[in-house]
């Protein structure tokens, strides 16, 4: 399993073509879903929809974003969630990682200093967009900035 935090794909939501879009769309094409959680799909979808982003995409263009995530997603049940992880010197970011111990993940794609860090953990990978291919090769094609 892959995880995504919410700014990579905010960052893959808001700018076609960018790195964050590359490897979301990517993970997809080999039909490896988006992995949330109902609070990391609540966290996405409250940011996303956050009107300061209006002037970059128009609202209904990410609802239509969120809905084609939602239907291409694995939701988590809170209840295969049992340990919680205090790990994260961001409290609002130890919810990622309690996803990915429940998922079994390979790796957390993130931008946030405060998960990087970490890496690894608990024998997952905490990778930024650069190092993604890397751990978990979308194709020979390497994508550029």
């Amino acid at each position: 399993m892959v995880i995504f935090d919410t700014n990579v794909l905010i960052s893959a939501a808001l700018i076609s073509g960018s790195r964050g879009d590359a490897c979301v769309r990517g993970t997809l094409l080999r039909r490896v879903p988006l992995v949330f959680s109902a609070a990391t799909f609540a966290e996405l979808e409250e940011v996303l929809m956050r009107a300061k982003f209006d002037r970059y995409i128009p609202r209904r263009s990410r609802e239509a974003i969120l809905s084609v995530w939602r239907d291409a997603a694995f939701f988590v049940p809170s209840t295969v969630i049992r340990e919680p992880v205090a790990d994260c010197s961001d409290v609002s970011d130890n919810k990622f990682l309690e996803l990915a111990l429940a998922t079994e993940a390979i790796v957390i794609v993130t931008g946030d200093p405060d998960l990087l860090v970490l890496d690894p953990w608990r024998g997952i990978r905490i990778v930024g967009l650069r190092e993604f291919d890397s751990v978990f090769p979308l194709s020979d094609d390497r994508v550029e900035d």
